[in-house]
């Protein structure tokens, strides 16, 4: 919960008169982002059913082993915040951010997938 005040306060304070315009490129990353944030809440959803054979290893924000509203909140805040910062941004910000964050969500699908052998939801 205090994350997310402290984004709501964030977002509050930020200057939309900056925010260029929205672009097919854009919106193409910001879909790569949330299709491999849903993949690694599916799979988190599986460390969180299996406490005893998982552990959350990756997300700073989640305990070692977090309950399942615990996960289901921080992927929903991930998924409604994110591009709502994106799109505040301006464009050369905007594209640091949400490849860092596809990047990101990249190597904890992949982690997830190869190096601890959870199979990937298709």
């Amino acid at each position: 919960m205090r994350y997310l005040l402290i984004a709501i306060f964030l977002l509050a304070l930020a200057d939309t008169s900056r925010a260029d315009e929205w672009t097919d490129g854009d919106t193409s990353r910001q879909l790569a982002f949330s299709g491999l944030t849903v993949i690694d809440c599916i799979q988190s959803r599986d460390i969180v059913k299996h406490p005893d054979k998982y552990y959350e290893a990756w997300n700073p924000v989640l305990p070692r082993h977090p309950t399942m509203g615990q996960l289901n909140t921080v992927c929903a805040i991930s998924l409604v915040f994110n591009p709502i910062v994106a799109y505040l941004l301006p464009t050369d910000l905007r594209h640091i951010w949400q490849y860092a964050w596809i990047v990101g969500e990249t190597g904890a699908v992949y982690h997830n997938a190869v190096i601890v052998g959870m199979k990937v939801p298709l």
